[in-house]
């Protein structure tokens, strides 16, 4: 019989296919053949913004791929992209994003400050935290980045996270009604432009009704429109981590949200280690690192999570820890070796989710079918081709990122129009 045994207070075993492995003396989940029917490919995820440089980003989106994880999250900074009115600049982006397709991760997309030409303060030194003074401004970059990155351009980016933490000061510096109209606002719009997309939040801190900032939860609750349900959450012990999981979720129930899936998008262990001097050095010691790895994925799972997403990927570059800066608890290390977590997580996805191997190369295209929409069995160069060589005229991005740049040099222009008028009917 099938059947999720969860032990507090005892050292058990997790059963991976015959192998017992030994979980934390503290509190374990023990799960005997069974599987719950979530623990998919998409459900482990790794929380990666960091603010790495897309080079190193790129570096670490290459290591990630070797898991074979599911999901990256990473934030798109509008202050950063849209600096000033009308000016945009993606090649950040771009490099990020396509690192991450090219290794065939889900992203998950946070979009995050406002520009201070767009900020409701936007004379503050803070003026990024704020929310915007017009959700007119909002929304409009919310379908430059959809139509950019989503099924109307690229196709790259279907999750979409709106905000990180409103709940905490540092983030964010609005009520809770002034997040439930970027919510709400920017799932509206989203939907608009790629119905199929999900639409994830409120990414709070604050998940016990007993927290000051509670009200963000409660909010999102109640008035929030998300496909998914987005929370992070921290504990000195994988227990607490566990019962929070299973309140919150159980919120959700009580409340008419049974259906709507629950995601942990940032989840480790926090708290002082035995001297009491580093306040999160919970999962640091790479000697503990897997053991927590694997507790924190699959008691999260047994507490009802569909995704959960470790922090962090890499090791930031400081050994001296702060109360912001969780800077050991990466899988790879801040020169992006591997860990022995690192080790673990790949492991541990290739016991639960079983993955095709990768299809052989398909026939080499004709130059110019840009598209394949099933025209013939080799496909051809047609008048869907050449209707999204005008659309993205005049484009530029990374080298055959942008799927007109048939020749591969960054732009669409005069030479691959050529291609396609030379090869049209092919």
């Amino acid at each position: 019989m099938r059947k999720l045994l969860i032990f507090l207070g005892a050292s058990l075993f997790f059963i991976f296919s015959s192998q017992g492995v030994t979980l934390g003396a503290n509190f374990s989940c023990s799960i005997n053949n069974y599987q719950p029917n979530w623990l998919n490919h998409s459900f482990f995820g790794i929380a990666a913004n960091q603010g790495a440089t897309p080079a190193k980003f790129t570096q670490i989106a290459e290591a990630l791929g070797q898991t074979r994880v599911g999901m990256v999250r990473e934030s798109i900074k509008w202050s950063q992209v849209e600096e000033t009115r009308g000016n945009f600049s993606w090649q950040e982006v771009d490099t990020k994003f396509e690192a991450l397709a090219r290794e065939s991760i889900r992203p998950l997309a946070i979009i995050v400050r406002t520009p201070a030409w767009a900020s409701s303060r936007p004379n503050s030194p803070d003026a990024d935290i704020y929310p915007p003074e017009n959700l007119y401004t909002w929304k409009s970059f919310i379908r430059q980045l959809v139509r950019r990155y989503g099924k109307p351009g690229r196709n790259i980016i279907k999750d979409w996270e709106i905000w990180n933490e409103p709940d905490v000061a540092k983030f964010f510096k609005g009520t809770p009604d002034d997040y439930i109209k970027l919510l709400n606002a920017a799932y509206d719009v989203i939907k608009e432009e790629d119905p199929q997309a999900r639409v994830w939040g409120p990414a709070t801190f604050a998940i016990y009704p007993s927290q000051e900032k509670f009200i963000f939860t409660q909010k999102a609750v109640e008035t929030g429109k998300m496909d998914v349900f987005s929370v992070h959450v921290y504990a000195r012990t994988v227990s607490e981590i566990y019962n929070k999981t299973r309140s919150i979720r159980q919120y959700l129930d009580q409340h008419g949200k049974s259906n709507l899936p629950l995601a942990l998008t940032e989840t480790n262990l926090s708290g002082p280690d035995i001297s009491g001097q580093c306040p999160y050095l919970g999962s640091a010691s790479d000697q503990t690192q897997p053991q927590t790895l694997t507790d924190i994925y699959l008691c999260n799972a047994s507490a009802g999570a569909k995704f959960v997403f470790w922090f962090k990927a890499n090791d930031t570059p400081t050994n001296i820890c702060t109360n912001d800066d969780m800077n050991r608890n990466g899988v790879l290390r801040y020169d992006l070796s591997k860990k022995p977590s690192f080790n673990r997580l790949q492991n541990l996805i290739a016991q639960f989710v079983s993955l095709p191997s990768p299809s052989p190369s398909p026939p080499a295209s004709i130059p110019g079918d840009i598209i394949d929409e099933g025209d013939t069995p080799t496909d051809q160069v047609n008048i869907y081709d050449y209707n999204l060589l005008v659309a993205d005229f005049g484009k530029t991005g990374s080298p055959g990122f942008i799927p007109a740049d048939i020749i591969k040099d960054g732009r669409v222009d005069i030479f691959d129009y050529n291609t396609v008028v030379g090869n049209f009917g092919q």
